[in-house]
């Protein structure tokens, strides 16, 4: 990749405002965000998605629909979330995306029965957040999958993707990026925890084409 083809970290941060702005004026409208990893395309997940296609088009109902990567609990599929309000339903059968649109988007009324177990028994879980699978989950890498379109570039940037990647673009050098790696402490899991960037230099001072 040449300079000329490449985002400058300023011209990344406007494009992220811009796509962040966008996505506020899109807050308060409806999402349906569909699991679309294996467990939930195996279970029905692109029927599904045909049939909420459907339902909203026969009612009139504005929602924006999303494929998403794995939401969490894979025995649960189809699985799918509503925003606002952050809802998630498990085993959600095809016959009832009707019912979802006419109920849920339209009247307000939780379909209480696909709710997930809440973390308090013999409770439903409300928000997402709350549903027992999530007790004590801490998401880091994986802290996006399930909220964003993966094939999405847009969706990306505006979780600050690529912010890491431009930010050692712009240092210019393969010194600046070892020394941002020496900073950051990161180590390999295998081999005792050998320091990444030490591992990258020696990498890069080796003889060879390949």
């Amino acid at each position: 990749m040449s300079d000329k083809d490449r985002l400058t970290l300023k011209e990344l941060e406007m494009l992220r405002g811009r796509l962040k702005k966008a996505g506020e004026e899109r807050s308060g409208s409806w999402e349906i965000r569909l699991c679309a990893g294996g467990g939930c395309l195996a279970s029905g997940e692109p029927e599904l998605k045909k049939s909420l296609k459907e339902a909203l088009e026969n009612r009139g109902v504005s929602a924006r629909i999303i494929e998403t990567g794995c939401q969490g609990p894979c025995a649960g599929g189809p699985v799918l979330t509503v925003d606002p309000g952050r809802v998630m339903y498990e085993h959600f059968p095809l016959n009832r995306a009707d019912e979802l649109v006419e109920r849920h988007l339209v009247k307000g009324e939780l379909l209480e029965d696909l709710l997930p177990e809440s973390v308090h028994p013999g409770e439903k879980a409300r928000l997402k957040e709350e549903a027992a699978f999530f007790a004590g989950q801490v998401r880091l890498v994986l802290e996006h999958c399930g909220e964003i379109d993966p094939l999405s570039l847009d969706d990306y940037i505006e979780r600050d993707g690529y912010a890491a990647l431009a930010a050692v673009l712009e240092k210019g050098s393969g010194e600046g990026v070892l020394a941002e790696l020496e900073a950051s402490g990161l180590r390999g899991r295998g081999g005792a925890g050998f320091p990444t960037w030490r591992k990258w230099d020696f990498t890069r001072k080796a003889q060879g084409d390949e």
